[in-house]
């Protein structure tokens, strides 16, 4: 609604004028609960809702789940993780694309000497 939206950008001008390095997620974590879902449902609950993995969850986890992304942007040719690499961190692409490239040794052709 139009009238969050006012006062949400409100808010953060606000805070922003108040001190030049203000960090946003900051900021987004310093408002209550049933705000911050306000807030996500505008900029980031669309994005799962249209992944297929999140399409059968309920609003619930959705509204939840919106609260917690973040938004990054990585420059061309940025790694974002590797194979063998623990996951710490769920990547849903919203613009742009991403290359993903086989770097197992036996499946390029090659062996690794330490294998």
């Amino acid at each position: 609604d139009l009238e969050m939206e006012v006062r949400s950008c409100s808010y953060f001008q606000a805070n922003s004028m108040a001190s030049s390095d203000f960090d946003e997620n900051d900021i987004f974590r310093s408002l209550s609960y049933t705000l911050q879902v306000d807030v996500a449902k505008y900029i980031s609950r669309d994005l799962l809702v249209n992944s297929l993995c999140f399409q059968s969850c309920s609003d619930n986890f959705i509204d939840t789940l919106s609260t917690m992304l973040s938004e990054t942007t990585h420059s061309p040719g940025t790694m974002l993780f590797r194979k063998s690499d623990i996951a710490k961190t769920l990547y849903l692409i919203s613009a742009g694309r991403v290359e993903l490239l086989n770097e197992d040794p036996v499946l390029n052709g090659t062996r690794n000497k330490n294998q």
